[in-house]
């Protein structure tokens, strides 16, 4: 088969730039094996094929797929006349045997793999264009704070107090190293990626009139009376309040009461309404109270600005001499690298030119990421003189990574920036999950209702995204609702224990919001004997031996921690008539793990100890091994999953169950405040002269400072709102066979704005009583 017959095959049988939405569970995997395939069948090399996907276990899985579908049309007849079928085009024997002998020939330098492979490859081989240090390391923290603490806190003295009082609101006379790094860490990126002028706001405003003045006409002011010419006690009250405060001069927080906040969107306070007529004092000083906080997010920014610009001359002077980069390192390097439009140094580099790009995940891409794929997928399509492709699956349903960078709204922007004729097909066939299952999701989004009426215009963009599911699968499966007083620790040990008196080798899943919930879910289900893995952060919540080494390594920071100093003394891990000191001293060093074996070795563990245990010693080994110092093994230790093992009841978040199924699922847990469950870090918006502007966030309050606040506060609740629906869509959509969905009964007959009242109001089900409130086998 030569090329010109491949090129033409090519251009007869498949789209030059096709993009597919492939919805939960309709082979997203399965159509980009087939265009690979087909692209071999064609007579392309794997070297000219990027494929890029964001784990190195997808990556791995896509490979193993093409090896696989390749092997057994080599050895069965009939999987070869099935891939023919796939491909469009008919395959001899000896065509098959060709091609496979090809793939394994030339894989070695084929391109499937990560984006952050992808920029790592891209960086290692163009580091002095890329401006990065010569013969750079990875790390996951490039142990920063130990270099950077004195050097930063010397630059900084004479303005740390007002950095963390109003920056992190952390108290000066606390320690405030650790703070100070964190706030940097924090806003840096974007610096690097937008640039100084992203948090110069603009002027302060000069107000004339002194604060010991502002309330004299408020204190005149007459107060609103009730229906029998009583005061208004509320009214009254806050009133007062601020009166004390502004005699006091402490006004910085006033600017978040209540009554200020009222009197800025003029509208009612304690059943009155705050008109200009009665309350123009009030008026008067919420604008001095607004331009008062104006000034002290204009001061903050130009503070966080002084400091970050510090910051990023010790951090680009410890990267060069140290050599140590992190992801982010990488991907902003390679991105700025792209932008100048040296696509012929990339091939050069990398010793191949792409001829065809396959992108999966595609809703998870951030704009950063997309400044580095662009390019490519530009030039690729942009070549109408050769058959070149580009092929893009993904789901903007399952968009769940806003708070890394990741973006539904992605797709929208391919169509837009690149000039082609793209070929978009949707994929709504499940191959996973029940028809029961599948009604039950239909029904749901459907008839999507947001219960606050603030974000159904995100309900209308989320159904112009969704298809109806079409089961593939003939299988029973069965949905249930419930809401209980009793707590859901209960429930979903009585749930497990059921389906397995069913079933007894049933595989369940049990997805929750938070990690916290995981740690408790695994203990409860320990508790009663039933095996489990819990796959998620650890926090404060790992087993004794592991804090122990926690509180060790602690202790090699801070000799004189008493508290620390005793939980290691009473944990088993220091031998009789070891002496204290050394052991803290070598608590940095490879030694730890020794002690750690030792110490499995000696005590006898339980059975979640001893997975912890040995998850630990492989942490510890990989942080050892990449120079980590005793802050990063910590942070590493505090962040890895509960346990390892292998279980048939896997308990996680619902973020880590994405491209997983199960036969049963529980979601016991979504009873959680569907939106800004944790504040953001910074408040960004894009102004009409294309130029970004940051600050950090304060709390809501903030969004009657300036109306450009409001618009982008609007902006990112509803891309959280969104993202929340993304994240209840890939919590239902896991189930192969059964879902069960639980939330505590709270004698409230509105929807609560949760997923739980997301999902009652869209069924709009009687949500007054408790019990089961859903059964699909009724």
């Amino acid at each position: 088969m030569n090329s010109a017959e491949g090129e033409m095959q090519i251009e007869a049988g498949m789209s030059r730039a096709e993009i597919i939405r492939a919805s939960a569970g309709s082979g997203k995997t399965f159509v980009l094996v087939q265009r690979y395939i087909a692209l071999l069948v064609c007579g392309e090399s794997p070297k000219t094929i990027l494929a890029s996907t964001f784990t190195v276990k997808a990556a791995g899985e896509i490979q193993r797929r093409v090896f696989l579908k390749l092997a057994e049309a080599v050895r069965i007849d009939q999987a070869r006349m099935q891939l023919s079928e796939e491909v469009g085009r008919s395959i001899s024997k000896n065509q098959i045997e060709e091609i496979f002998k090809r793939a394994l020939r030339e894989f070695p330098g084929a391109a499937i793999l990560t984006i952050d492979g992808l920029v790592a490859r891209i960086a290692g081989a163009l580091t002095v264009e890329c401006q990065l240090p010569l013969g750079w390391r990875m790390s996951e923290s490039p142990g920063l704070q130990r270099d950077l603490e004195r050097e930063l806190v010397s630059l900084q003295a004479r303005e740390l107090g007002k950095l963390l009082s109003i920056i992190v609101k952390s108290d000066a006379s606390r320690k405030i190293a650790e703070p100070l790094i964190s706030a940097c860490l924090r806003f840096y990126e974007r610096l690097q990626l937008y640039g100084h002028a992203a948090f110069n706001l603009g002027s302060l405003v000069e107000e004339t009139l002194p604060i010991s003045q502002w309330g004299e006409a408020l204190s005149q002011m007459p107060l609103p009376l009730t229906k029998t010419n009583s005061v208004r006690a509320r009214f009254a009250a806050s009133v007062t309040d601020l009166l004390k405060a502004l005699e006091s001069g402490s006004i910085s927080e006033l600017f978040q009461s209540t009554l200020i906040q009222r009197a800025l969107e003029r509208s009612n306070y304690d059943r009155q309404e705050l008109s200009a007529e009665c309350y123009r004092p009030l008026w008067e000083l919420a604008e001095r109270l607004r331009t008062f906080e104006w000034n002290r997010i204009v001061e903050r920014n130009n503070v966080l600005l002084m400091v970050l610009a510090n910051f990023d001359k010790l951090y680009q002077a410890h990267q060069h001499q140290s050599g140590l980069v992190t992801h982010s390192d990488l991907l902003l390097a390679v991105a700025r690298f792209m932008a100048e439009d040296k696509l012929s140094g990339v091939a050069y580099a990398l010793d191949q030119r792409f001829s065809h790009i396959l992108l999966d995940e595609f809703q998870d891409t951030s704009p950063l990421q997309w400044q580095v794929l662009q390019p490519l997928v530009a030039e690729i399509i942009g070549d109408e003189a050769r058959n070149r492709t580009a092929f893009i699956v993904g789901d903007p349903k399952q968009a769940i990574y806003g708070w890394r960078g990741g973006s539904a709204e992605i797709f929208a922007e391919v169509s837009q920036s690149l000039p082609a004729q793209w070929n978009e097909r949707r994929l709504v066939k499940s191959y996973r999950s029940s028809p029961v299952v599948l009604d039950f999701i239909n029904r749901v989004f459907r008839g999507l209702n947001l219960v606050e009426q603030e974000f159904q215009p995100i309900a209308e963009e989320f159904q112009r995204n969704f298809d109806d599911h079409q089961p593939v699968k003939s299988l029973n499966g069965r949905v249930t609702i419930t809401q209980n007083i009793e707590d859901r620790t209960s429930w979903v040990v009585a749930k497990v224990t059921e389906i397995f008196a069913a079933i007894p080798n049933a595989r369940i899943g049990i997805l929750t919001r938070r990690n916290n919930t995981v740690n408790e879910l695994v203990k409860a289900l320990r508790h009663v004997g039933i095996a489990v893995v819990g796959d998620g952060k650890a926090g404060a919540t790992r087993t004794l031996p592991v804090e122990a080494i926690k509180s060790l390594l602690y202790c090699h920071l801070h000799p004189t921690d008493s508290a620390a100093r005793f939980l290691v003394s009473n944990s088993g891990l220091v031998e009789e008539g070891e002496d204290i000191e050394s052991v803290v001293r070598d608590g940095c060093t490879p030694k730890l793990i020794l002690r750690l074996v030792k110490f499995a070795e000696r005590d006898r563990l339980t059975e979640e100890q001893y997975h912890d245990v040995q998850l630990a010693i492989a942490v510890l080994a990989n942080g050892f091994e990449r120079g980590a110092d005793a802050r990063e093994l910590i942070a590493l230790l505090q962040n890895q999953p509960l346990s390892g093992g292998q279980a048939q009841v896997s308990v996680m978040t619902m973020h880590r169950a994405k491209g997983l199924e199960f036969e049963y699922v529980l979601l016991p847990e979504l009873d959680t405040r569907l939106i800004r469950q944790v504040s953001p870090d910074a408040l960004s918006w894009e102004e009409d002269s294309g130029q970004r502007r940051i600050l950090p966030y304060v709390g809501e309050g903030l969004r009657n400072v300036d109306p450009r606040f409001a618009d982008a506060d609007t902006q990112m609740r509803k891309k959280e709102a969104l993202e929340a629906l993304c994240l209840l869509y890939v919590a239902l959509t896991r189930s192969i066979v059964e879902l069960h969905l639980f939330t505590p009964y709270t004698a409230k007959s509105e929807y609560p704005f949760t997923m739980f009242g997301v999902v009652a109001a869209s069924l709009e089900l009687d949500i007054a009583t408790q019990g089961v409130i859903f059964d699909t086998i009724r």
